[in-house]
C-alpha cells in the first residue's frame, strides 16, 4: 500500500512528526469515503486521514441533470514527537459555492488525535 503520509505536512513540522510504519485502509466506495490510519514501530497511532465527498445533482443548461460534487473534506493529523497532533483541515464546495475550493486548508495544534 502506497500512502503519501508527507502530504500537506508543512516543511517546519517534517523533522518532528513521527513516521508510520503500518498503514491500514479503509474505504466505502457509494459513500465515496475514504480513512488511512497509520502507526508508528510500537503499534501506536501517529497518522490519521480521512476524505469524503458528497455528490449532488445539477440542472445544467440543457435542463438535463447530472451528478457533481457538491462538497469534499479531508482531514489529515500527524502526531508529533512532543505527543501533540498537527491537524489539516480542508473543505471546500458548500453547495453553491464554488469559491471555497480556492480556500486554503487550516492547521491546528492540538491535544488528542482526531477520532479513528
Amino acid at each position: 500500500m502506497n500512502i503519501h503520509w508527507e502530504k500537506g505536512l508543512p516543511r517546519q513540522y517534517a523533522a518532528t512528526a513521527v513516521r508510520p510504519r503500518l498503514f491500514e485502509r479503509y474505504e466505502d466506495l457509494p459513500a465515496h469515503a475514504r480513512k488511512f490510519l497509520g502507526y508508528d514501530g510500537e503499534g501506536r497511532l501517529c497518522y490519521y486521514r480521512h476524505a469524503y465527498s458528497h455528490a449532488g445533482l445539477w440542472l445544467d443548461e440543457e435542463d438535463c441533470f447530472h451528478e457533481d460534487e457538491a462538497y469534499y473534506e479531508e482531514a489529515i493529523a500527524w502526531r508529533l514527537e512532543n505527543g501533540s497532533w498537527l491537524v489539516r483541515r480542508y473543505e471546500a464546495g458548500e453547495e453553491g459555492l464554488c469559491s471555497r475550493r480556492l480556500a486554503p486548508p487550516s492547521y491546528a495544534i492540538v491535544d488528542t488525535a482526531l477520532r479513528p
